[in-house]
């Protein structure tokens, strides 16, 4: 292995707008009418022994039509019953060369799914983190989802989010004609999954015996739509798809599909939470009214100043209630030509497009100031604030968000028989991502007086007047209280009349992947080799970010009003500018039972306002737009070039099979970056001075790495129904488009105004991304048992041992400047892989029983299950607190709060399906389980964030009334839990979020 970089920089002339925004303006979301209690008790009546009986006998005439189409692959798309499709599974499970489980077009249908991420999440050892009630990252086997890779069709995908991971919210489940969980490596895969490869398939027209043509209508009721003063009521999910074979003689058979979906729907949810900075505050002080804790470090922690022995508690410096009214629209499209010549020539080509559209208005209540005048002070020796009480202005953040997303990917596949046994396979694909995000906030503070000059009660009075007294209480049960002084009108609007701070934030990202591939199959005619692959792909990477482009406008009170100019800045108004304002754009609280499941909530309701008529109120419109100059330091424009080549032999006797491969990949880095200009002075003594000159020089990194990766896979067929496989492998995990920005932030020398050279003016240099950063590296083990005791029945343990290049550090790396013609190398403090070697192990039990030996109609009922256990020695140390080294002196300072594991790792995943199917009648429930995880930010690095234990329980029932007709109610989440976070250790809690139940109730017609 071989590294390979440059850097380079150059001037830039005055920047132009980059790609204006197009963002739509929807209507703003409503709620729901089905309480939990009430979708509970339809589904207790659905599945009540009348209910059954009812199904079972209305369905004896369809009874011998579903079995047959149980078993007819051409009808396997959408109607066939749990059994089928559970059968299907374990089959192709069976069937595979490496350890691997899948989901048919049957399954994802039959689950109850927001978006494919939840139908994957109920893959044996596959898990989701939820956003909003549903599944938005994958992870497998318990490891972060960054350890996986995901295609769809086999191909790299693109994503907004500056991973490589993929929006779920894009693709619906029910245009997917399957789903892979590939387990461990195998040279034709497509690098990027240390812990697993999600693949994702359309489905190929020829693959049905006949004409096909699918519709369904969903309902669909959110949990919390009935809390909401104005509910948005039942959403939509439309899908259609067509499948034909047409006869074309001497040229061949020619398939064509297409497929479509139209979903609307809202997700209202209510937040409860603190800020994402935590401090470690000295607890052996006493602070007055005014003072704010006095905040201690690794650095200072057991000096002179700071004993060894002083206790202290960890403290987040803001607390806030939000309650949300979110819309989404979503429009998806797939479509795919299939050909067959005579001779053996297969032409596919594929597309898929998707346009999702979102809007949430945010009605927010914090408290920015919570770690001023702390006193009666409660924690314990595990520092965890237990209660205090404080004072901090008190602010109101109506926030409108509009975002657009599109996905645009397709490829075409032609497969040329060049003799008997030997075949060449081409493939070309294009995948392109757009994302674009609009905030528009608008904060009032309160304040002394009102908007009319009233001394307003509760408040301090005085030169710091205007701040909330205030209590805080961290419950057992660890959820938290904030308890405002009774004097206080939290729900007056009169009473924010200060500091208004307008913004409009916005954010555009686009990802781009072109790819082609070539792959030759050779069969020999007989012997122990039963196949020879070997081929290469080409990828062209691109990401290109506009990360923050804000403008923001500060309007304070005051005697006299200074003139708006229209441009960014702050401004001075009167007392009455500020009324009439705060008069014009006040609305009403957006809900009832506001945190009605937690019982320790005391801020149910606040002053409320319509952030874009304050907008127009304060500047004048609605919309100010985007800055005429975009750039920015954080702006990321990131090109990656990938070469692979593989070779791959599978063999085979009657008993063992397998296959042994060797993958080459190289990878080529380009990131454009910006950092601050200067002017250099002479002071004319032999010394310089450098002075910003407002503009920005661009910096190009270059880089580049080789890596190999052989992989082994074997299957034992130790009886007709015990299999074992083994399997041994190198796989890489490339670092996030994201992570390889250029961008620099150079920070002068205060101290003092002249230098003997540039280099010495300089004070720090703060890196935004690395482009020089490598990929994560493991070697990865495999044993897998599999037992199939018949058709619906497996047992399966799988046992795994990964040793790896775990996580990224901050490291010390020289890099070279050039200012005022003075060329200089200094190093900047990045994030790297570590070199150091951590272990991950762990394993996987999972089974699918029918208990065919009771006696009809019970022979119906079975179970589906699994559980996943995996433990690491990596340690991820907090950012602020946690173990900290010098960079420059190599000097270690212990960290005050214990690290956390890998990123999205769960010690536990369980997964529980039971079910019963009986003739068109079947009810299925789902419980899925996962431990606490450390779960990072979006963006850059931060503090550590822990997600607590969480167990969901989802419910299916269908009823076919004919062939042709299935009747469905699905619910996920019926037991309304929230989701908990807590920073920076497990129990000092943060954030609750409570989004409740989804309910879907439809109908799949086919023909």
């Amino acid at each position: 292995m071989y590294t390979r970089y440059s850097s380079l920089q150059g001037s830039t002339g005055p920047g132009t707008r980059e790609d204006a925004m197009n963002m739509r303006r929807t209507a703003r979301p409503g709620p729901r009418w089905l309480s939990p209690t009430a979708g509970a008790v339809s589904l207790l009546i659905a599945a009540s022994p009348m209910a059954l009986a009812q199904a079972q006998t209305a369905s004896q005439g369809a009874d011998a039509a579903v079995e047959a189409e149980a078993q007819t692959t051409e009808d396997a798309i959408i109607v066939t019953g749990v059994r089928a499709s559970i059968q299907s599974s374990i089959q192709q499970k069976r069937n595979e060369t490496i350890i691997s489980d899948s989901l048919s077009a049957a399954d994802i249908d039959g689950l109850p799914a927001t978006n494919l991420g939840d139908a994957i999440a109920t893959i044996p050892g596959a898990t989701t983190h939820r956003e909003k009630g549903a599944a938005s990252e994958i992870a497998v086997g318990g490891l972060g989802p960054f350890l996986s890779s995901i295609n769809v069709n086999g191909r790299e995908t693109t994503t907004g989010n500056g991973k490589r991971s993929v929006n779920f919210y894009l693709f619906p489940s029910e245009l997917i004609n399957s789903v892979a969980v590939n387990k461990t490596q195998r040279a034709d895969l497509i690098e990027g999954g240390t812990a697993g490869t999600i693949d994702s398939r359309t489905l190929k027209p020829l693959d049905k015996a006949k004409r096909q043509i699918t519709l369904s209508a969903r309902g669909i009721l959110t949990g919390y739509d009935h809390k909401l003063d104005d509910p948005a009521g039942l959403g939509v999910r439309l899908t259609g798809s067509y499948v034909d074979q047409f006869d074309l003689g001497a040229a061949g058979e020619l398939g064509v599909i297409f497929g479509v979906q139209y979903q609307r729907s809202n997700s209202p949810e209510e937040l409860l939470g603190g800020g994402t900075t935590w401090n470690a505050c000295r607890g052996d002080l006493t602070y007055t009214a005014t003072q704010t804790c006095t905040a201690i470090t690794p650095q200072t922690y057991g000096s002179a100043a700071v004993p060894a022995s002083t206790p202290y508690y960890f403290a987040t410096t803001s607390r806030n209630n939000i309650q949300f009214q979110t819309a989404d629209e979503r429009v998806a499209w797939i479509g795919g030509l299939q050909w067959k010549s005579p001779t053996g020539v297969e032409v596919n080509f594929d597309v898929e497009l998707s346009d999702y559209s979102f809007n949430e208005t945010r009605q927010i209540f914090g408290l920015s100031e919570t770690t001023r005048g702390m006193q009666n002070l409660v924690f314990g020796s595990d520092h965890i604030l237990q209660s205090y009480t404080g004072n901090s202005y008190g602010e109101v953040t109506p926030t409108y968000r509009v975002q657009d997303e599109t996905y645009r990917g397709g490829g075409i596949n032609v497969s040329v028989p060049v003799t008997e046994t030997f075949r060449i396979s081409a493939d070309a694909s294009l995948s392109r991502t757009r994302r674009e995000r609009m905030d528009r906030s608008v904060r009032l503070r309160s304040n002394a007086t009102d908007i009319d000059g009233a001394v307003v009660s509760g408040v301090t009075t005085g030169a710091s007047g205007g701040r909330i007294p205030y209590s805080f209480e961290n419950f057992r049960d660890g959820t938290q209280s904030v308890l405002l002084n009774s004097a206080f009108g939290v729900t007056d609007p009169d009473n924010f009349s200060a500091a208004a701070r307008v913004r409009r934030d916005d954010q555009t990202r686009w990802h781009e992947n072109e790819a082609g591939r070539l792959d030759m199959h050779w069969t020999p005619e007989s012997g122990w080799l039963r196949a020879l692959d070997f081929g290469g792909r080409l990828s062209e990477m691109r990401y290109r970010s506009v990360e923050s482009d804000r403008r923001e406008y500060n309007f304070n009170v005051a005697n006299t009003a200074s003139t708006f100019n229209g441009n960014p800045g702050t401004y001075t108004v009167l007392l009455s500018t500020m009324a009439v304002a705060n008069r014009a754009c006040r609305v009403d609280f957006p809900q009832s039972s506001y945190l009605s499941g937690d019982r320790d909530n005391a801020v149910n309701n606040w002053a409320s306002f319509d952030p874009v008529c304050l907008m127009q109120q304060f500047i004048g419109t609605e919309d100010p737009g985007l800055s005429a100059d975009t750039r920015g330091i954080g702006n990321r424009n990131v090109e990656e070039d990938t070469k692979a080549a593989y070779i791959m032999a599978s063999f085979g006797s009657d008993m063992v099979s397998g296959n042994v491969g060797l993958r080459y990949v190289s990878t080529d880095v380009i990131s454009r970056g910006l950092r601050g200009g200067f002017n250099v002075l002479n002071n004319g003594n032999g010394t310089v001075s450098l002075v910003s000159n407002g503009q920005f020089d661009q910096l190009v990194d270059t880089y580049g790495y080789d890596k190999w990766l052989p992989s082994l896979n074997l299957s034992f067929d130790a009886s007709d129904k015990f299999k074992i496989r083994a399997a041994v492998s190198r796989s890489m995990t490339k670092p996030d488009p994201a992570a390889l920005a250029n961008g620099r932030t150079f920070a002068l020398d205060a101290s003092q105004t002249s230098f003997p050279d540039v280099r010495s003016a300089i004070a720090s240099i703060t890196a935004s991304g690395n482009p020089r950063s490598n990929p994560l590296m493991s070697w990865n083990y495999d044993l897998s048992f599999e037992y199939y005791l018949n058709r619906d029945s497996v047992f399966s343990l799988r046992l795994f041992h990964k040793t790896f290049q775990g996580g990224f550090v901050n490291v010390l790396q020289d890099e070279s400047y050039t200012i005022g013609g003075q060329t200089f190398t200094v190093p900047v403090t990045v994030l790297q892989s570590s070199n150091e070697t951590n272990r991950i192990d762990g394993f996987e039990v999972s089974a699918s029983y029918r208990a065919s030996f009771l006696p009809s109609p019970l022979n119906g009922l079975g179970f589906r299950g699994s559980w996943a256990y995996a433990d690491s020695d990596y340690e991820q140390e907090d950012l602020r607190l946690g173990d900290q080294v010098n960079p420059a002196t190599g000097q270690a300072y212990e960290g005050l709060v214990d690290p956390v594991g890998i990123f999205g790792m769960s010690k536990h995943v369980v997964t529980a399906a039971p079910y019963f199917q009986s003739g068109g009648f079947e009810i299925s429930a789902i419980y899925k389980f996962r431990s606490a995880y450390y779960q990072q930010f979006v963006g850059d690095p931060s503090q550590n964030r822990m997600v607590r234990d969480e167990g969901t329980v989802d419910l299916n029932l269908r009823y076919r009334l004919n062939r042709n007709l299935v009747l469905q109610f699905q619910g996920t989440n019926i037991t309304d839990t929230p989701r908990y976070q807590d920073m920076p250790i497990l129990g000092s809690f943060r954030e609750a979020s409570y989004y409740g139940p989804t309910y879907f109730l439809g109908a799949t017609l086919q023909f």
